[in-house]
């Protein structure tokens, strides 16, 4: 397999160990059938995780502060920017419940990133932020 491949694999899954066994997995049966690329393998993945994904948000979405903190960390926007002081203060709870439990990562100050890039991915697509 070619190294841009490999770079494209690692850095669309962020190097998460189940997404890039996943998708790996993926990208082999597509390079062995139809030599198809990381974006489609990835697609292909993302569909599969659709359910698990699903779910992890159904549970995660009964708190408010995630309802308000997750789509807006899964896009790369600034989590407390025009929201009200108690949405503010149930965001900043549950990024604190995140980072606790190791969903997101903090990459500076008000800066946030979910662990996983895929499932960042599947709530740009489907949440509203």
């Amino acid at each position: 397999m070619p190294n841009a491949v490999l770079d494209g694999l690692v850095g669309r899954t962020g190097a998460h160990p189940r997404d890039t066994m996943m998708v790996a997995a993926e990208l082999y049966t597509h390079l062995c059938l139809e030599r198809r690329d990381v974006a489609s393998a990835t697609d292909r993945v993302l569909q599969a995780l659709d359910v698990a994904f699903g779910a992890a948000w159904s549970d995660l979405a009964r708190d408010w502060g995630c309802r308000i903190a997750l789509p807006r960390v899964a896009n790369h926007r600034p989590v407390h920017a025009g929201l009200s002081h108690a949405e503010s203060k149930a965001a900043r709870a549950a990024l604190k419940r995140l980072l606790a439990e190791g969903l997101i990562r903090r990459e500076g100050p008000g800066r946030y990133t979910l662990r996983e890039p895929l499932w960042a991915d599947w709530l740009r697509a489907t949440t509203s932020a």
